[in-house]
């Protein structure tokens, strides 16, 4: 991955030398420079276009145990004293933590295939023909089908970091997305609803008919479901779900929500929290990852971190500010979206490690259960007590097959139970936008409602 060959830019220095005259013992300068752009595009024409600049520095200072952040958009050495102030303000009056702490420094890792320096030139005729094919790919595939939006989005740019005890760091990085959203009519007027998305570190890495035609695939899949009768039967994970359960699981798995006791993997490092075939990692240097850098937004190095081996829960997911409290290793995992907040916890990319079994065998095993295509309602699984209920549909499975679809379906339960019960991780991971990978997923049995 290419670094920036430039001199480090001027509000660095400037910054830390604010921070200083302010008082503050250490200091951290954060330079974010990045622009995003996004075409929607539905029925033929392009809806909505938008073109972003984030250009700005993140500060904070550190004084006996003390810290203190401020932002701002105005670089220069005016307005750089202005935001030193702020953060001093704030250290005069914040509690006192020695966890409050600059990062121990080390070493940098490179990150193959961040960045693709094309992305920067891409022009808004490009960015309509990857949108319109997604669109046009989905309307080929399936007659009536109705878009309700195709987007492609991106976003690239550069980062800098330096500390007050030298240190100097930076990367450049680039991501090239688009999805569709669309609307397959049915009978007795009802309307199934397909999604799909996928992302590129460069434009000419995305394929557009690819996901025009999983979306609209999906959508034609689930014309005439019908409501299941309560069962308790194997459950198999598409993909899509299993990434979209491990992004509500794993915030439990941040450090900063153990140390507050709002996690219900508090207390549990060495226990058995999952069955043997799980291993979650969250790995922030795997290569073209959606969250991959050679460092995180207070510049530790990001690394592979596992944090269930074969069932047993490893540790969390640390800041500096959260491994000095645990007395544990920082994991590289406190990120920013931007200069306008300071870092907090998050994934880099996050999976479940296959378990060796392709997904053919792993579909023919099952002789009789439910393949769950969708869930709806993650943002209600409680962080504390682990406990779920959600919506779903999908499809029945008859002899190792993926048989009629099903829809109004409920699964509920606990987290824990949910991880203990999983059976098999096949051989299909692939990795969505935001950086959580998904592959089909074997439970034992689970009880899923008929709504």
């Amino acid at each position: 991955m290419p670094r920036s060959d430039s001199s480090p830019p001027r509000p660095l220095g400037s910054g830390l030398r604010a921070l200083s005259r302010a008082g503050m013992a250490q200091g951290e300068v954060y330079f974010h420079d990045v622009r995003s752009s996004s075409l929607s595009y539905a029925g033929g024409k392009i809806e909505a276009l938008e073109r972003r600049h984030d250009l700005g520095v993140g500060l904070r200072g550190f004084h006996r145990g003390r810290t203190g952040f401020a932002y701002t958009s105005d670089l220069s050495p005016a307005g750089l004293r202005r935001a030193a102030e702020r953060v001093a303000a704030l250290v005069r009056i914040l509690p006192t933590d020695p966890a409050n702490r600059l990062p121990e420094p080390g070493s940098r890792p490179e990150v193959e295939g961040n960045y693709d320096a094309a992305i920067g030139r891409l022009p808004a005729t490009r960015m309509k023909e990857i949108a319109a094919g997604v669109e046009d790919a989905a309307c080929r595939k399936v007659r009536g089908l109705k878009t309700r939006e195709s987007r492609y989005a991106d976003v690239w740019g550069h980062i800098w970091i330096a500390h007050s005890d030298g240190l100097v760091e930076s990367f450049s990085m680039s991501r090239a997305m688009c999805w569709a959203e669309v609307i397959v009519p049915g009978p007795r007027d009802t309307l199934q609803a397909g999604f799909a998305s996928a992302f590129a570190i460069g434009p000419d890495g995305l394929d557009p008919a690819a996901v025009g035609h999983e979306a609209a695939e999906r959508a034609q899949a689930k014309l005439g479901a019908r409501q299941p009768a309560t069962v308790r039967a194997p459950v198999l994970l598409d993909p899509h779900v299993t990434a979209s359960l491990l992004s509500a699981v794993v915030p439990a798995l941040y450090a900063d929500e153990v140390v507050k006791e709002k996690s219900f993997f508090a207390g549990r490092v060495g226990d058995l929290v999952a069955s043997p075939q799980v291993t979650l990692i969250d790995n922030g240097i795997l290569p073209q990852g959606f969250g991959s850098a050679p460092f995180d937004g207070e510049g530790v190095s990001q690394r592979k971190t596992t944090l269930i081996e074969e069932g047993r829960l490893c540790g969390y997911l640390h800041s500096t500010y959260t491994a000095a409290r645990m007395k544990a290793e920082p994991t590289g995992n406190a990120m920013r979206e931007s200069y306008t907040g300071p870092p907090s916890i998050d994934t880099s990319n996050i999976y479940l490690a296959p378990s060796g079994v392709s997904r053919r065998d792993m579909l023919a095993s099952v002789n009789d259960g439910i393949y769950i295509a969708d869930v709806m309602g993650l943002h209600t699984m409680d962080a504390i007590t682990g406990d779920f209920s959600l919506g779903a549909s999908g499809f029945e499975v008859k002899k190792g097959k993926i048989g009629a679809p099903l829809e109004k379906m409920a699964i509920a339960g606990n987290t824990i139970d949910l991880l203990q019960a999983i059976h098999g991780v096949a051989d299909d991971l692939r990795f969505f936008p935001g950086g959580q990978g998904g592959a089909t997923v074997l439970l034992d049995g689970l009880t899923v409602s008929g709504l």
